[in-house]
């Protein structure tokens, strides 16, 4: 998804602008959680001993 949303916002002239700041707010919100759920304190409790 990262990927789909770095590339609509990378296209020069193919979206329109207000497109292409809402998706890259988006992007910067799924990387935030994306790098919260791989953290080690949460990838923690679900481990299984």
């Amino acid at each position: 998804m990262l990927v789909a949303i770095a590339v609509i916002v990378a296209l020069p002239g193919a979206f329109p602008v207000w497109l292409r700041v809402e998706q890259a707010v988006c992007g910067l919100l799924l990387a935030g959680v994306v790098v919260l759920v791989n953290g080690r304190h949460l990838r923690s409790l679900f481990a299984t001993r």
